[in-house]
């Protein structure tokens, strides 16, 4: 009790490595003591270490189900290491036990929209809004779920709300590449370009690679059939005006010139008179 205790002072010190090595020594000294595991996972947390922070948080919440904030700390660092289907069953059990918190429901509606389910994000929105009103991944989110479920039109809508939440230039590289991809679902060139080029327009630091990529390789397909149709309406264009006016003329002359001079006329009127 001596190390767990000296463990948790280290850490209102902020001197996370002394607090892991009595967190350790207290551990060794009782494995059965089970707080000692949930320290040992908040420690790892706020260390970086979301592997050894994950195995002490399982074993603490294999014999301590009933703590809904322990899968709350859990669910996080699965949603770090991108195990969204993971966040989502630790925030479920968080939710059965407290439907009061809020970090539930934001990581449970972001995980949804990793994934993909776009019906089950939809029912988070609400919540996840009522909790983060002003949060760029809340808003962000909510356009991926727009388009999820083709809703195109409320996805641009949600753009201008989300514009001026994206401060840092990583995270104006999410929004104009979701932007784009609004625009490319609504099949608007133009506008899709736009946003390609204001991405293209950030630091090369504040995008993966392949993201870059795509917008060079969207750009590229945006500009080549605009060059093939405009290629193609000049090649057919200039032949028809010749072809069609000599076509027409001759056919009407001929066909009412014979059809007019009318021979029964002259036959018709003799016959009645004698």
């Amino acid at each position: 009790m001596v190390y767990f205790y000296l463990a948790q002072t280290r850490i209102k010190e902020k001197d996370l490595e002394l607090a892991l090595s009595a967190a350790k020594r207290a551990n060794e000294l009782d494995v059965t003591y089970l707080p000692t595991y949930l320290l040992l996972g908040q420690i790892y947390a706020d260390l970086g270490d979301e592997t050894e922070a994950v195995k002490a948080l399982d074993i603490y919440l294999k014999y301590r189900p009933e703590d809904g904030a322990s899968y709350v700390l859990l669910g996080k660092l699965h949603f770090k290491n991108k195990d969204y289907e993971e966040t989502v069953d630790d925030m479920n059990q968080a939710l059965a036990r407290n439907k009061n918190q809020r970090e539930p429901y934001l990581y449970r509606f972001l995980s949804n929209v990793e994934l993909g389910n776009g019906a089950a994000a939809d029912s988070d929105i609400s919540n996840a809004l009522l909790f983060y009103s002003d949060s760029f991944d809340v808003h962000l989110g909510i356009i991926r779920t727009n388009l999820l479920q083709e809703r195109f039109g409320n996805a641009l809508l949600e753009l201008d709300k989300t514009k001026p939440l994206a401060e840092t230039d990583e995270q104006k590289a999410l929004f104009y590449y979701w932007g784009a991809k609004v625009y490319e679902a609504r099949k608007e060139p133009k506008q899709e370009a736009e946003y390609w080029h204001f991405l293209l327009d950030l630091p090369e630091d504040s995008m993966a690679a392949d993201v870059r990529s795509e917008a060079e390789g969207r750009l590229a397909d945006i500009a080549t059939p605009t060059a093939t149709v405009t290629a193609a309406r000049t090649q057919t264009q200039k032949p028809r005006t010749p072809t069609a006016t000599p076509s027409r003329t001759p056919t009407a002359t001929q066909t009412r010139t014979p059809t007019k001079t009318p021979t029964k006329t002259p036959i018709r009127t003799p016959t009645p008179t004698p």
